[in-house]
């Protein structure tokens, strides 16, 4: 999966440098020649920005029957490609740490209470912008893939040696769907990840989790400017 990882980072580095491009040339046809300001239209062709925020998450599955949910930060950048007057392409490259806190799952008389999951995702969402006189709401849906940077197991709250991490898939992919409320100043939005990838390779070597499912679930508060 490393080359496929590779080929889409490299695929978002051009489409973020041609929008970088397109923004410095609206940018410059917008400088007042007496103030010698530039302010971005937030419709322009481009638009790149920044997104941050926390995040509510769990894993879910057979494997997770005792799962809680845990909080996590999650930020990074975006870039907009406007497709039409009420449709656009959204991209985003951000990481994100996701996991699930776990109540009395036993391991030879020890518990392990959580799982800590560190990932860099790339979503691909389409947006429609139902308002006719309007782009304040958006909505977006597109899939998401990412990959696993770091994970770690906790037993009685306390993290395994490096040796020892949760036995994991290195990359997860699934489905995105947000909702942004855009302010002149900045924009806010709510979005879900449901992972479709059964992240599950054993977790822990003493777990009898042969043929159980775990997936992750994300719940993001995002501010975007």
């Amino acid at each position: 999966m490393k080359p496929l990882i590779k080929a889409i980072i490299l695929c978002l580095a051009l489409f973020t440098c041609q929008a970088s491009l397109a923004q410095s040339e609206a940018d410059s046809l917008l400088y007042d020649d007496d103030e010698k300001i530039a302010k971005p239209e937030p419709d322009d062709d481009y638009r790149l920005g920044v997104i941050m925020g926390f995040q509510v998450n769990t894993l879910i599955g057979s494997e997770a029957d005792r799962a809680q949910a845990s909080f996590g930060l999650n930020g990074g950048m975006y870039v907009k490609r406007k497709l039409g007057k009420h449709t656009a392409l959204q991209a985003e490259l951000t990481g994100s740490f996701r996991g699930s806190n776990f109540k009395n799952n036993n391991i030879d008389s020890q518990q392990y209470t959580t799982i800590r999951l560190m990932y860099i995702d790339l979503p691909v969402m389409f947006m429609y912008m139902p308002n006719k006189n309007s782009n304040n709401v958006r909505l977006l849906l597109g899939p998401y893939y990412s990959t696993l940077i770091n994970s770690t197991l906790y037993l009685n709250n306390n993290p395994l040696p490096e040796g020892n991490k949760p036995k994991v898939a290195d990359y997860d992919f699934g489905i995105a769907a947000a909702y942004q409320y855009h302010t002149p100043f900045v924009g806010f939005q709510i979005k879900s990840k449901v992972g479709l990838n059964n992240l599950n390779n054993g977790v822990y070597a003493n777990t009898n989790s042969n043929g159980k499912t775990l997936n992750t679930f994300v719940l993001e508060f995002n501010l975007i400017f």
